[in-house]
């Protein structure tokens, strides 16, 4: 088979836009969720059963909000925590007011890159945020993002720490919870935390 990917024709391209876009207006997360990333990137490539097919979409900012809010509003968790997400980010540019609320709005359906990223905004405190540092609360969304998932929130939870521009600032406290959340990771069977620990005795 050949799986070199190529341009659709127009008229497959606009009935199957149709569709998806009829989908998404039935509550589809997941065909909202890949308009917005049509209309976010401008061009995006997916797989069929028998060929790469590369879907070319006009980059239009607009309509990828508008997907992305019904993908975020709808009852499929995966894809609304995906489009929740993907709404802070593009709101980061231009409205911090919108893209801190479709953070919280992920949090509050369990997507851990959302819980993540609140927690690492209040452990640093952020200026574009106008938010104040606050390692209580950020303690408070890397409990719920462990509470998710242990295995995809460790690392970034870990990274965190070790990665904040506060590091150098208050040196112990980041390593005393860098140590923390390793050791509760080994209880937790956390294959990142073995590995951390297997490091430690690596022969250099």
């Amino acid at each position: 088979l050949n799986n070199t990917p190529h341009a659709r024709s127009t008229p497959d391209l606009t009935r199957g836009i149709s569709l998806m876009e009829f989908a998404a207006r039935s509550h589809c997360g997941k065909a909202a969720y890949y308009l917005g990333c049509y209309h976010r990137d401008g061009r995006h490539v997916f797989m069929t059963d028998h060929v790469n097919e590369l879907v070319e979409v006009k980059s239009d900012i607009n309509l990828a909000i508008k997907w992305f809010k019904h993908g975020a509003d709808s009852f499929d968790l995966e894809n609304a925590k995906k489009c929740s997400l993907a709404l802070a980010k593009i709101y980061q540019r231009s409205n911090l007011t919108e893209a801190m609320k479709w953070l919280n709005h992920g949090a509050l359906i369990g997507s851990i890159d959302c819980l993540v990223e609140l927690g690492r905004i209040y452990l640093n405190g952020s200026s574009i945020f106008n938010v104040a540092r606050d390692i209580e609360r950020a303690e408070v969304y890397f409990e719920q993002a462990y509470a998710v998932n242990v295995e995809l929130s460790i690392k970034r939870i870990l990274l965190s720490y070790i990665e904040s521009p506060a590091y150098q600032i208050d040196r112990f406290y980041h390593l005393q919870q860098y140590t923390k959340w390793n050791i509760r990771g080994l209880f937790d069977c956390s294959r990142t935390c073995l590995d951390n620990l297997i490091s430690l005795f690596d022969p250099i």
